[in-house]
């Protein structure tokens, strides 16, 4: 690890338990920061490590050194991808790494002091941040869209599946409907040659009942066809 004094003004705007923090590092007993309490601290007070042999040998703080390394690299990450947005207009973060960012900034809440330590006045946090709602926004927007249009393809579907079935069956039922009505034409037609047949053979009255039944059929027919047209 590098070392890097800080003033103390700066540290407080990072947390609000700088105070407490830097007083119990500082004491006799601990001495892991300096300068010890026995001197008051100012604003511009630099407070550092008292030896590099702390780094190596107090665990805690090399995780937390692990720890601020992630952080760092992840504001820089989001710092580029916000950069490619501003030249490449419509270009927004996108899943995974979209939530994998949310996650990263509901966890870590950065501030703007611990950011610009590692910004240096290329971007602010702020515009960072908008600009990680903003491809929310968008993601949102397009998962919506998807949504509409699967919802939409299953409703094609589903037509497309109904007319297959039904129109089959409306097609042989008129196919049926017209063969019957053929042999209903048929039979009148036979009939009305019967009854004309009957009475040339001399058989009036049964001539005159296949006439009328004849003459009931073609009726019946013609029903049937107004009732088709109307």
């Amino acid at each position: 690890g590098i070392r890097r004094p800080c003033e103390y003004q700066e540290l407080l705007k990072i947390s609000d338990d700088v105070p407490l923090v830097t007083h119990r590092l500082r004491r006799p007993d601990c001495s892991f920061l300096m300068p010890p309490t026995s001197e008051d601290l100012r604003q511009d007070t630099k407070i550092d490590i008292s030896h590099e042999a702390v780094i190596r040998q107090w665990p805690t703080l090399v995780e937390w050194m692990a720890e601020e390394v992630r952080n760092a690299k992840t504001l820089e990450r989001l710092r580029v991808r916000r950069r490619e947005a501003a030249e490449l207009k419509g270009t927004y973060i996108r899943e995974p790494e979209l939530s994998a960012f949310e996650s990263w900034w509901e966890n870590t809440k950065p501030t703007s002091a611990w950011a610009e330590r590692y910004l240096e006045g290329r971007e602010t946090l702020s515009e960072i941040h908008r600009h990680l709602k903003l491809s929310r926004t968008q993601e949102n927007r397009e998962r919506g869209r998807e949504r509409r249009n699967i919802i939409m393809l299953c409703i094609g579907c589903t037509l497309l599946i109904s007319l297959a079935i039904f129109l089959p069956y409306k097609l042989a039922e008129n196919e049926t409907r017209a063969a019957r009505e053929a042999t209903d034409g048929l039979t009148v037609l036979n009939l009305a040659r019967e009854a004309e047949k009957a009475a040339q053979d001399g058989l009036p009255a049964v001539g005159l009942l296949l006439a009328a039944t004849a003459t009931d059929g073609a009726l019946a027919l013609e029903l049937d066809e107004d009732e088709k047209q109307s």
